[in-house]
């Protein structure tokens, strides 16, 4: 689910677009800004995804409009969105933030991930056409690249973009969406999972049998893989979790 490249030539300096979309059309004014806005949306959507904002991360509107080449508006649109939506929050100095998920909140949107992915990778086993089981394998060998090379968001995006090549044959759009929902939640805490899936290797191994349930078309083995997945994730990044706060627990006299 790669991120969309913004197009920022302005109607007021094109003359073609002036012809085709007139300064005084308000119509065409509001299709311009929400498709800038939809973009800014998207892109920040995959940022967050992949995790590039680490839990705590705040998010400055005028960074992010000069690093996407757009106007501070679309920017405060977009991220008033995601705050709507639960994704990003506001500090108590209106500081728009990614939050910190709680452990129960975690717990939660494992649980629903294996819902609802395990039944996207049933519904997709004997949908995914050889260009897009070509497509895994790419995406897998450009993973354990980027782990080799201590690349953690290379890694998080490869995963990432894995595991909806799977969802998305299914054709449950809506389903894609929530599920995309629990992604965004979550995609910043991923990131604890990888100087460990680094050295232990485990994901590599649990999507290789993802890899092996596509070709065999299996409906069965590849919900199970892929619910070993999430598990396997969870395990990891409660035991990150938990070392951390042990690391962090003042030594008693």
């Amino acid at each position: 689910m790669p991120g969309q490249n913004l197009n920022m030539s302005s109607p007021l300096e094109s003359a073609s677009e002036a012809v085709l979309a007139p300064a005084d059309d308000p119509f065409s004014r509001a299709q311009r800004s929400s498709g800038l806005v939809e973009q800014v949306y998207d892109q920040t959507c995959d940022a967050l995804l992949f995790g590039n904002y680490p839990p705590g991360s705040r998010l400055n509107i005028r960074q992010l409009a000069v690093a996407m080449h757009v106007s501070a508006t679309p920017v405060r649109e977009a991220l008033s969105r995601l705050i709507s939506e639960g994704i990003l929050e506001t500090s108590d100095t209106r500081a728009i933030v990614v939050p910190r998920v709680s452990v129960e909140r975690l717990l939660e949107i494992f649980d629903l991930r294996v819902l609802l992915e395990g039944e996207l990778a049933y519904e997709a086993a004997t949908s995914i056409s050889a260009e897009r089981l070509a497509h895994l394998h790419k995406l897998q060998d450009e993973l354990e690249t980027a782990l080799d090379e201590r690349n953690y968001k290379a890694a998080l995006r490869c995963n990432a973009q894995f595991h909806f090549a799977i969802y998305e044959a299914a054709g449950k759009p809506l389903a894609l969406q929530i599920v995309r929902g629990l992604w965004l939640r979550i995609g910043p805490t991923l990131h604890l999972n990888y100087p460990v899936l680094a050295h232990t290797r485990e994901g590599t191994t649990r999507h290789r049998s993802v890899i092996d349930a596509v070709v065999a078309r299996d409906p069965g083995a590849l919900r199970a893989g892929i619910v070993a997945d999430v598990r396997g994730s969870q395990n990891t990044i409660f035991g990150v979790m938990q070392q951390a706060a042990l690391t962090a627990r003042p030594a008693t006299a």
